[in-house]
Formats: C-alpha cells, structure tokens, sequence
C-alpha cells in the first residue's frame, strides 16, 4: 500500500515542478526586453577575395549607418 502512494506523490510532485516551471517561462516569440539587434550575414561567390569582402563589409555599413536610430556596427 506505501509504495503505490508513494508513486502518486511523486508523480503529482513533478508534475506540480513542471507546470511550475512553465507558467514562470516566458511563451512570447521574442524576449520581454528587446535589445534591437539586427544580424546580417552577407555572402560572396566562392574564393571571393578578402579584399573584396572588407570592401562590401564597409559599403554595408555606411548605409546601415545611416538609418535613423542606428548607432554603431559590428562587423567580424
């Protein structure tokens, strides 16, 4: 008799942990606190020349620098 009983409560323990754990989750697609990143990954043909890539890398940024609200960028 002790040990059916002793299932339940562990069965009704975690499911009690797990729908916890999910009304404490954000379920919203984006984060509470959008930090406003914007990633871009641009892509030149194959054995394209790093001269070339730095070249469209600093083109890119110069008209993304000049949308309003744009402060700074980042390129790697």
């Amino acid at each position: 008799v002790h040990l059916p009983i002793l299932g339940l409560v562990g069965v009704l323990a975690f499911g009690g942990g797990a729908f916890g754990i999910m009304k404490a989750t954000p379920i919203g697609f984006l984060p509470l606190t959008d930090n406003g990143y914007l990633f871009v990954d641009v892509q030149l043909p194959d054995a394209a020349a790093l001269e070339w890539t730095e070249t469209v890398s600093l083109r890119l940024e110069e008209q993304i620098l000049r949308i309003p609200g744009v402060t700074n960028t980042v390129f790697w």
